[in-house]
């Protein structure tokens, strides 16, 4: 089974895992770490072309029930909790970013169900808010184990996650899933201290490591990727290259007049709500001369949206005068992303980039986005 996403080239990558390999990990995650069981009914809202339908799948090799629910969840707030008491749900899946909505649109789920099957509740797409977990444990059930997990599309699996073993702590992953050698690494290389954000860096195998990207010639691994660059509003996951789409497409010059000509954009994602969601920041270059205008953002923001999703819709659309490169001709992402959610710009190594005297224009944009934020 290959694990399919947004490539940073707008290509769809396909991990390659090892055989066995997925199906082994998730059930060490699901029969040894969460305790699942043959007459667990296991619940996920979930797309099927998200990594946790294949995380929901997996369960049929545990003799577990399934029942997956693709739509909106809040048109009835009520709608999930219905199911839990009908279908006799153990098992519920969910993200963060439903859990939050729910806080505010159906305070009390347990004032008008039973929930009495209800063992656990698994949160990811986004961090948890510490007063989420307060929440479940008072508006929904004290007695669920509330596992705030995350893992990734490459490895179709979790680097963190539940253990039935363990404690819940208020805003906090349970552990490290099973054999899963994880730390969080500084800019430098180094181990970051308690509370230090930084790169997640998995320093051991494992039974789902990708082997590489299909096709591949004699099945090898891939020496140099570049991950896809995913932006996670409201814990929906899309890659950037789908706003690139949509801007060669309506915003060329061949294809619309001068003042609404985009030469180039760079999307990341602005961490909003003490670091729990994030908003979509569209940067673009436009012809020398042209400022950006009221009726270019609308225009921009409605191409998006009918040729992808509201979800897709930048926050903001801001002009500057150059788009970072490396120098292999790649746009400058995850940097970017870090400096306008305020790393120094000394934490981007210069060298590799083509035009490094542009990111000044990003930690100035990043200062006033994060201004605009603390001053809501």
């Amino acid at each position: 089974m290959d694990s399919i996403q947004l490539g940073h080239d707008r290509q769809a990558e396909a991990y390659r895992p090892r055989a066995g390999g997925m199906l082994l990990q998730m059930n060490k995650e699901l029969q040894i770490c969460a305790d699942l069981k043959p007459e667990d009914v296991y619940f996920y809202y979930t797309t099927t072309g998200w990594m946790m339908w294949n995380y929901l799948a997996s369960g049929l090799a545990l003799g577990c029930t399934l029942v997956l629910y693709d739509g909106s969840p809040l048109r009835d707030p009520a709608y999930l909790w219905n199911l839990v008491d009908e279908l006799g749900i153990t098992i519920f899946g969910t993200s963060a970013k439903y859990l939050d909505q729910l806080s505010k649109c159906y305070k009390n789920p347990k004032s008008s169900h039973s929930l009495s099957t209800l063992r656990h509740i698994y949160s990811t797409g986004s961090p948890l808010a510490a007063p989420l977990y307060d929440f479940v444990y008072e508006q929904i059930s004290p007695n669920v184990l509330l596992g705030s997990i995350t893992g990734g599309t490459d490895i179709c699996s979790l680097f963190a996650g539940m253990n039935t073993a363990l404690p819940v702590y208020r805003g906090e992953l349970q552990c490290r899933m099973l054999g899963m050698a994880v730390e969080a690494f500084t800019p430098t290389g180094e181990i970051c201290l308690p509370d230090e954000a930084g790169e997640l860096v998995c320093l051991k195998p494992f039974p789902c490591q990708p082997i590489g990207f299909w096709p591949l010639p004699g099945y090898g691994s891939k020496e140099e990727v570049e991950a896809a660059k995913i932006s996670n509003p409201g814990g929906i996951r899309f890659g950037s290259a789908e706003l690139y789409d949509v801007i060669d497409l309506c915003f060329a010059p061949e294809v619309t007049h001068h003042a609404h000509t985009i030469v180039d954009a760079l999307a990341i994602g602005q961490s909003i709500a003490q670091g729990t969601d994030e908003r979509v920041i569209l940067f673009v270059k436009l012809l020398e001369g042209e400022a950006l205008s009221e009726d270019l953002v609308k225009r921009i923001k409605h191409e998006i949206r009918t040729r992808r999703s509201a979800r897709h819709v930048p926050a903001k659309v801001i002009q500057v005068e150059d788009i970072p490169y490396t120098l292999t001709g790649k746009r400058v992402e995850v940097p970017v992303k870090k400096i306008i959610n305020g790393a120094p710009i000394s934490s981007v190594n210069p060298a590799t980039l083509k035009n490094p005297e542009c990111l000044v224009l990003y930690e100035t944009a990043g200062e006033a986005l994060r201004a605009e934020l603390e001053g809501k």
